[in-house]
């Protein structure tokens, strides 16, 4: 399990302050972040994965700041991402990506074959190991990716638009993964409101760089089935 703090982080580019000092925590399960285009969500994104270091402004996990020192090799180890626009070669078999991905995780041999059946049932793409990547829906190589990279069985998961294109059904069954993931910590952007709010325990919403709203387990549960309409309320109150 991790938590991840964000100290009043802030992103500068050029004149620009793209992140104007974000405050908020992550804990096991699954955080929802929502904005406009061009709020600050990826950028945020990229400086928990270790990409881009803030401005100003520090990101601890488990207390220890990412970007002090070593930190920041051992935070790439426990750290598992999907970014929005991940690619795939189309003309390599899903079995291929698997075993692939285990050697570049660096999984013991005497483990891969266990570790991988393990993300195929969870992620539900038995019935297609030995196609292509480029044979499959948009909602097939979505669950491929992702179990690629839950075969390195990451404490902290962070998923930027993995459902962007999907059907509604897809949404879902992505969502649904990804809530089973017991013990994760997980960060995950989207636009599709609705779908993600009603599987989240805490919805941060941003706006301008800035955090504006923040809603825990229990807001959402009093909101009932009006939490994706006051979420996307929000958002539209919100600027880029």
């Amino acid at each position: 399990m991790s938590t991840v703090d964000f100290d009043d982080v802030r992103w500068r580019v050029g004149r620009r302050e793209i992140l104007t000092g974000v405050t908020f925590s992550l804990n096991p399960g699954l955080t929802v972040l929502v904005g406009r285009n061009g709020a600050g969500k990826t950028s945020l994104m990229r400086i928990l994965c270790g990409l881009t270091a803030p401005s100003a402004g520090r990101v601890l996990r488990d207390g220890l700041d990412v970007f002090d020192g070593g930190a920041l090799t051992a935070h790439h180890r426990e750290l598992g991402w999907l970014p929005q626009d991940a690619r795939v070669h189309p003309r390599m078999t899903v079995g291929r990506l698997l075993r692939y991905s285990a050697w570049l995780y660096e999984i013991p041999r005497q483990e891969t074959q266990r570790r991988i059946a393990e993300v195929v049932d969870r992620c539900d793409i038995g019935g297609f190991l030995i196609r292509r990547i480029g044979t499959l829906s948009g909602g097939e190589r979505q669950r491929v990716v992702l179990a690629a990279v839950l075969l390195k069985a990451p404490p902290l998961l962070v998923l930027d638009e993995p459902n962007s294109g999907l059907d509604p059904a897809q949404q879902t069954h992505l969502l649904r993964i990804v809530r089973a993931l017991d013990g994760v910590t997980v960060l995950l952007s989207t636009h599709a409101v609705d779908e993600a709010v009603s599987a989240a325990d805490k919805v941060a919403v941003i706006g301008s760089g800035a955090l504006v709203h923040e809603l825990d387990s229990h807001e959402l549960q009093a909101l009932g089935e009006s939490a994706g309409a006051v979420v996307r309320r929000y958002v539209l109150e919100t600027t880029s």
